[in-house]
């Protein structure tokens, strides 16, 4: 994991904020006042081609990094977080990204503001059209008073000028986001561990091999009557040598009188020593026995 780490390319990330408010009575919203439609909508259009168009247009052809778009919850707030393989240019593409969308969502809500003056002046236009005298009078003086006012209304109108703001200037990184190499060196590490636990595991359940004594009895339903250890002394030991020492010499002993108890009749008269594998004591079991069997009780 640390080797991959430091092979990697460094990448450095940084983040421009983004509030949206409704654009204003006098003019119909661009999306749905409820929040989290409005995150998800606003989330789509940066996300969308023609924002993307328009920033690659503004860096000079080409984005050059990865963009991903976040709703901070149910808040009006949207987090443009750019990717690039250098900390300036991160920077850059979130603040251009930002910049690009404001210009956007306000040109967007004059063209919105244009078509309302529009269709305003056309229904009072069609009213001031009715002839006079004409039935429910009233109620039509009312309609146009209603829509003469709101063409005052939307003659000062500002669209777009405070439905999005910035609230955090994109500055490029002191640090690169990826790779990280402790915390890949710490998952490598632990992943390792349980790795290496795990096989352990399945090795000690599939050995066959018998490694307690204990285990001897319960495989092959027979006591055991006696232990010999590990010795220098019986190692270096030839036929004919001097005595063994006292604790070797006491271990045949007591193998010895356990083959006598185990005897059907108390004292056999030969015994096989045998094992697996060529020199594993066989030779030193047999000749230090029959010692021991011939030496007075």
């Amino acid at each position: 994991a640390l080797v991959f780490s430091l092979q990697q390319e460094r990448e450095y990330t940084a983040s421009a904020s983004l509030i949206f408010r409704d654009s204003g009575p006098s003019a119909r919203p661009l999306v749905s006042q409820d929040p989290e439609r409005e995150a998800a909508t606003n989330v789509r259009l940066l996300q969308g081609d023609l924002v993307e168009r328009r920033v690659a247009r503004a860096l000079g052809g080409s984005i050059g990094g990865k963009v991903s778009v976040v709703a901070e919850g149910d808040s009006n707030v949207i987090t443009v977080k750019a990717t690039a393989s250098d900390a300036e240019r991160a920077a850059r593409i979130a603040n251009t990204y930002a910049e690009e969308y404001t210009q956007f969502r306000r040109e967007t809500a004059r063209r919105e503001l244009r078509e309302q003056q529009r269709e305003t002046r056309g229904e009072l236009a069609a009213l001031d059209n009715i002839p006079s005298g004409t039935a429910d009078e009233l109620a039509i003086q009312r309609e146009r008073f209603a829509l003469r006012r709101r063409l005052a209304q939307l003659a000062v109108a500002t669209p777009g000028a405070e439905a999005i703001r910035r609230v955090g200037l994109a500055r490029p990184p002191s640090s690169a986001a990826s790779p990280t190499p402790l915390r890949n060196t710490l998952l490598g590490a632990l992943v390792g561990l349980i790795l290496g636990l795990v096989l352990a595991g399945a090795r000690d359940r599939l050995d066959r091999r018998i490694r307690d004594p204990q285990e001897l009895e319960s495989v092959f339903e027979r006591p055991i009557i006696g232990r010999i250890p590990k010795s220098r002394a019986l190692a270096k030991r030839r036929p004919g040598a001097k005595a063994l020492p006292r604790a070797e010499a006491e271990a045949f002993h007591s193998l010895r009188a356990n083959l006598r108890y185990f005897g059907a009749d108390g004292r056999p008269r030969s015994v096989l020593v045998t094992s697996a594998e060529p020199k594993e004591g066989k030779t030193t079991i047999a000749w230090n026995l029959a010692c021991a069997a011939s030496s007075p009780d």
